[in-house]
């Protein structure tokens, strides 16, 4: 009673080198199938009124896993329904077609074995992944968009998490001696690696994976201090009160993702509720472009879950533990 419609993956490209259109697969019902529908009272407008759910644990192994609803996940379920019913009332376009159902699922994994919403939370949808230029193509209710975004949002989450403030407009990636982007990528491997000697091996590893002028950048600071352990130190100093979040482990790496996707999708429902619809990508806020400076104004002015989301959890970091209590 169902035809497999393929899709198409967001990376493939045309004999040209261009990528395709990524398309979603799907699975399309047959006359049968409809009729059959049709008798046991199945209809679209019944299928409108299904509750959808908005979270979603999985494994290591990526098994999806059961979990206990708790005060977070509560309200997690209600925001991110809020949100998407909110977006799904706007006319979103990309190159003139319509962007279809926004049905956003947090991801979290279960990185613990304890089935705690506490790592991860990011979450997709296909135009996430489309190229920056065609994101550009976008318009919500007829207008051009404009994208905004958090500088340096994880370590600037960090800084308030530590800290109580934000660092911003300073520029935890602005380190004597170092280009920016090298700080960046640095940054990344001492938030994911278990120790400096992993982190300075994981940034060799992976400097293939940066932009070419980002990889140019790097190979030239390398030949300047000659070691990744002294640049990763010069990064240690800069940032001295979020020194005791690196070198955790990739779990902690985890954790730290889970404070950000919290501050972006707190943002993002506070913007939808003043009339700004807020499409996300990462620490990214896609807009009109007659709205961009709501998104100034309020990105470091939300209440942030550190004191309303996480209240009552005990989560505290340390050099020699990290206990979720």
């Amino acid at each position: 009673m169902l035809k497999l419609e393929s899709g198409t993956p967001w990376y493939t490209k045309t004999e040209q080198g261009d990528f395709k259109e990524p398309k979603l697969s799907a699975f399309l019902p047959n006359e049968n199938l409809i009729k059959l529908c049709e008798e046991l009272g199945y209809t679209e407008a019944s299928h409108k009124g299904a509750a959808e759910h908005f979270i979603e644990l999985r494994s290591l192994k990526d098994k999806l896993l059961p979990f206990e609803p708790t005060p977070y996940s509560r309200h997690i379920e209600q925001l991110m329904s809020a949100y998407c019913a909110y977006l799904n009332l706007q006319d979103i376009k990309i190159d003139g077609e319509d962007l279809g159902h926004i049905h956003l699922i947090r991801k979290y994994k279960d990185w613990d074995g304890s089935g705690r919403l506490i790592y991860g939370g990011r979450t997709h949808h296909p135009f996430m992944s489309f190229p920056k230029a065609k994101r550009e193509k976008i318009t919500i209710n007829g207008e051009s968009v404009v994208a905004v975004d958090y500088p340096a949002s994880q370590a600037n989450v960090l800084y308030k998490y530590m800290t109580g403030e934000f660092l911003h407009p300073e520029d935890p990636y602005k380190v004597d001696g170092l280009h920016r982007d090298t700080v960046k990528h640095l940054m990344q491997m001492m938030l994911n690696n278990g120790s400096r000697k992993g982190a300075s091996m994981a940034a060799k590893a992976n400097r293939t994976s940066l932009k070419k002028s980002a990889e140019q950048a790097f190979d030239l600071d390398l030949q300047k201090h000659r070691a990744v352990a002294t640049m990763l130190r010069l990064v240690e100093e800069r940032n001295a009160p979020i020194v005791e979040c690196f070198y955790q482990g990739k779990a902690r790496g985890q954790y730290y993702a889970w404070l950000e996707s919290n501050l972006v999708f707190e943002v993002a429902k506070y913007l939808t509720d003043q009339g700004v619809p807020a499409l996300t990508v990462h620490d990214e806020f896609i807009v009109p472009e007659s709205m961009e400076s709501a998104v100034l104004e309020c990105r470091y002015k939300v209440p942030l879950f550190f004191n309303t989301l996480v209240s009552g959890m005990d989560i505290k970091i340390s050099n020699a533990r990290f206990s979720t209590n």
